[in-house]
């Protein structure tokens, strides 16, 4: 039982058809997540998105906390390979970290650090954001809604972190 939490779903999300190939994409990002801090070469830049990333996770949690958010999840059997990897998650992830988007924050954060280190791999990067920011809302584990506070969230998060971290302002 989640107990008493909001419901941000809409017209576009109930729409929305359930895919579970789209997990595939998700489950890349896992291990996306972790190059940057391999291939970053800038020490100001790395120590800049260490700090971006530990913001935008506490933040997000400490809206999880006052504004619990149930992400409605379709009931299935899974039988296939990606059927499986979104019983995995739907049973690690608990169904009101809804708001905002974990995935679609830390994706597009990424992304966006990466095209500050190299265009063409924050080019890849912004590929895989875009991928699973669709991916979460065909496999049912976030609503419209949880992306645009993600996509929000990470962008003031980069601005305040990363962009004027890096130019001095304060």
């Amino acid at each position: 039982d989640v107990g008493e939490a909001y419901d941000f779903s809409t017209s576009f999300d109930r729409a929305t058809h359930f895919i579970s190939a789209f997990i595939y994409p998700i489950w890349v990002l896992y291990g996306m997540l972790v190059l940057p801090a391999f291939i970053i070469k800038d020490d100001k830049l790395l120590l800049a998105m260490a700090h971006a990333f530990a913001v935008l996770i506490l933040s997000s949690v400490l809206l999880f906390i006052l504004i619990p958010v149930q992400v409605p999840r379709p009931d299935f059997v899974a039988g296939s390979l990606a059927e499986n990897l979104v019983a995995v998650m739907y049973t690690t992830d608990r169904p009101v970290c809804g708001f905002p988007s974990l995935h679609v924050s830390t994706s597009l954060l990424a992304a966006m650090i990466m095209y500050r280190q190299s265009r063409r791999l924050g080019v890849i990067f912004y590929f895989m954001f875009a991928l699973t920011a669709v991916g979460i809302l065909f496999v049912k584990q976030h609503v419209l809604m949880d992306v645009l506070g993600g996509v929000a969230m990470a962008g003031g998060v980069y601005y305040a972190m990363v962009v004027r971290g890096l130019s001095g302002d304060k």
